[in-house]
């Protein structure tokens, strides 16, 4: 809401596009949204309406905040030992987990790439010429091509999907992260095999999150203990290590807007034009999965 109305927005209009406007579009207007009787609603007092500065919040009819400050206890969650034990794959991985061999020993050949669109959840369907040397198809930054795993980590089936993905802007390097909607498997993007299976292995080893590799070495990672997709640290911690890791994946050549969010995309089938899933690539247009190559 204040960033809102830092960018022109009336106040009023900015704090009904999260109120009652957001509980009419989930026609859940007849309990939330507004403060009138029979509605459930927790209040927050402004001292200030222009900047948003919180004076008092009433949750469940407790006043929590008074004079902008904390009146209530808030307890630590405990979570149990199941919630933080979810990334489960099949062994250590090598080079050859991550190597997607083609039919020939060198040269080129067609095959189905992703394209990223930044800022979006969208993704392009593309046939692109691609290099292969010894057999194995290589990742290209001249090309902005890079290799893309993702790893089926809640059952350890083994189950490991290869394909190629175009536009992230890697030069070098790997990025492993365990936030890969809508299965939240272990999704791997790199240049090369040796960097990727590192990044895969130091997720398992903080049992989720996302790492960041490059020449061998971890040079940044954010660990999400709970389920891989939440971290037990404060949000101060959390905070640095995001922004540290941000800064790594520049250095290593990304230049998107929404680097995380683009990459916690690219496994969601549902969404079109071409994703990558556990069981390989899949055509989301037409519903089917399909190979690698043309």
């Amino acid at each position: 809401v204040r960033r809102a109305i830092e960018e022109g927005v009336d106040p009023v209009k900015a704090i009904q596009m999260v109120t009652i406007n957001a509980a009419e579009h989930f026609k859940v207007d007849d309990l939330f949204g507004s403060i009138s009787p029979g509605h459930i609603a927790d209040v927050v007092l402004l001292s200030d309406l222009e900047k948003v500065k919180v004076d008092t919040v009433l949750v469940d009819g407790v006043i929590a905040v008074s004079g902008g400050a904390l009146k209530i206890d808030i307890r630590r969650t405990e979570y149990p030992r199941e919630a933080k034990e979810t990334v489960k794959i099949h062994k250590v991985l090598d080079q050859r987990d991550f190597q997607i061999k083609a039919k020939i020993r060198e040269g080129r050949v067609k095959a189905h790439v992703i394209g990223v669109v930044d800022e979006s959840w969208k993704t392009k369907h593309l046939i692109e010429e691609v290099d292969v040397v010894d057999g194995n198809v290589i990742a290209d930054p001249s090309q902005d091509l890079a290799l893309v795993a993702v790893i089926e980590r809640h059952r350890a089936t083994g189950n490991i999907g290869k394909g190629l993905l175009k536009g992230f802007g890697l030069r070098e390097g790997a990025i492993a992260s365990t936030i890969a909607h809508d299965s939240h498997n272990l999704i791997v993007l790199g240049m090369n095999p040796i960097d990727m299976a590192i990044a895969a292995n130091e997720i398992v080893k903080i049992k989720g999150g996302i790492v960041a590799v490059a020449e061998r070495e971890v040079l940044g990672k954010v660990e999400l203990p709970i389920a891989g997709l939440i971290s037990d640290q404060p949000i101060e911690v959390v905070s640095k290590k995001v922004r540290h890791l941000d800064e790594v994946l520049r250095e290593m050549g990304c230049r998107l807007k929404a680097a995380f969010m683009v990459l916690s995309f690219i496994s969601l089938s549902v969404l079109p034009e071409l994703r990558i899933t556990d069981k390989g690539l899949v055509d989301s247009v037409r519903f089917r999965l399909i190979d690698i190559f043309v």
